[in-house]
């Protein structure tokens, strides 16, 4: 078997259909409705699951929960109102970078609290806790960028190398990572493109910053701390050194 369809076939092991995950959206929707009734505009299923870059056993389902732009308070008051809403209700919560993760029914919901900007459709401010601050986002903008790269099969490859790992590596800032480095990369060679990005990853994730092409003001490598990317930098030399696809990915 050649190092490309091995890496082909892996990938192919990892596949997630998408109506479980899409009606288990549905039935959470109605929890969800309680909150901020009044301002609740929208929840629109976006990352992963959007983007077509989902993987067994490390995609949690993003949900979008666009309020309007009159919703009252900082976007930091928007977001933990929203924690505190979900923990009340008795679910199993954890602050990430922009979204409250909440388990539920077997799938993880990362729930995004978003507020539309007068005037636009798809503009929207999110709050950031590893930065404590708010920044502008266009998710539509953002899926679009990923779903219509070529290099799909190496991000969901990278990501399948990251869960086995149990590294943090949000996926957002892993995709852009992937096709920054694959940008001159030639389609169909997935093994050497694997491993070009884990090359990468080893050797500039610590001190290369990553902003978001959609909005270039937004750092996408801030969600992730110092101790953090160096676990990943580590993980990623360490893999590059073996020498030996089936033991990166399996």
């Amino acid at each position: 078997m050649s190092p490309d369809i091995y890496v082909l076939e892996v990938v192919s092991k990892y596949n997630v259909p998408t109506a479980p995950a899409l009606k288990a959206s549905q039935d959470f929707a109605e929890v969800v409705k309680g909150w901020t009734r009044r301002y609740l505009l929208a929840q629109v299923v976006t990352g992963s699951y959007a983007k077509g870059t989902r993987v067994k056993g490390g995609t949690d389902i993003d949900l979008v929960l666009s309020v309007g732009p009159r919703t009252p308070g900082p976007m930091k008051k928007v977001y933990e109102n929203l924690f505190g809403y979900m923990r009340a209700k008795g679910y199993k919560v954890q602050r990430r970078c922009v979204s409250v993760l909440v388990m539920t029914g077997g799938f993880k919901f990362d729930l995004i609290p978003a507020r539309v900007q007068w005037g636009t459709s798809n503009n929207h401010e999110i709050y950031v806790t590893a930065s404590d601050k708010s920044q502008m986002v266009n998710f539509e903008d953002q899926t679009k960028y990923i779903r219509d790269s070529e290099w799909i099969k190496e991000i969901k490859a990278v990501k399948i190398w990251r869960n086995l790992r149990g590294l943090e590596f949000p996926s957002y800032y892993l995709e852009l990572v992937v096709l920054q480095c694959l940008v001159n990369a030639q389609p169909q060679r997935h093994a050497h493109n694997l491993i070009a990005a884990l090359k990468h990853i080893g050797h500039h994730i610590e001190d290369k910053p990553i902003v978001d092409p959609t909005n270039t003001h937004n750092a996408v490598s801030d969600c992730l701390t110092a101790d953090k990317k160096r676990a990943v930098a580590i993980a990623a030399r360490q893999s590059v050194e073996q020498n030996d696809l089936r033991k990166i990915i399996w």
